[in-house]
């Protein structure tokens, strides 16, 4: 199993949790919430106030599908270079995937990539008023059928582990807005 430091989610910053916890394990020291400054975070604006001061970069919205940090077109290679990481992702949909597919795809790949996961946290912890709340995890590794990965919580913090049909079906749960997977591996 892959070893990373577990770091504790800001809220609507799992992606950048994950992000710091991938980065630290190369080395590098970017906290998530400069990392949440450079993407941008939307938040409900009843949760404002709940957001950490050193997070400046914040747009407020009343629906739920866009609250979070989101990713788009090239964004963490934007974010890899702007820090003069040599870093690349590289995204998978989740409608690329069947459980067959995602399978053999975190088999095959690389030891030395991380494994981002993005997901519904209403599907993946059966939580139907989340449905439409995009999450991240990180793939730590598996034994059989069973996903060990780390959860930035808030909700959920720590290393757990799902079946990895529960997996698939969280990230088709988000393939129609920005569920899939993403491979951070050394830039060549």
């Amino acid at each position: 199993m892959k070893e990373y430091e577990l770091i504790r989610s800001a809220p609507y910053c799992c992606v950048c949790a994950i992000l710091e916890s991938v980065l630290k394990r190369r080395g590098y020291n970017i906290s998530q919430f400069d990392i949440a400054n450079y993407i941008g975070l939307i938040c409900s604006p009843l949760d404002k106030i709940d957001i950490p001061s050193q997070i400046h970069n914040i747009k407020i919205s009343d629906d739920a599908k866009d609250w979070g940090v989101h990713l788009k077109n090239n964004t963490l290679n934007d974010f890899f270079k702007y820090y003069n990481i040599p870093l690349k992702e590289t995204f998978f949909r989740g409608d690329l995937f069947d459980e067959i597919k995602l399978d053999y795809f975190l088999d095959s790949t690389s030891e030395n990539y991380d494994i981002i996961m993005f997901i519904s946290h209403g599907s993946l912890y059966n939580n139907d008023n989340n449905i439409d709340v995009g999450h991240s995890i990180l793939y730590t590794g598996r034994s059989g059928n069973s996903i060990q990965y780390i959860d930035p919580g808030p909700a959920n913090f720590g290393i757990n582990n799902r079946d990895i049909y529960d997996i698939y079906l969280s990230i088709k749960s988000r393939a129609m807005l920005d569920g899939g997977v993403s491979i951070i591996s050394d830039f060549i």
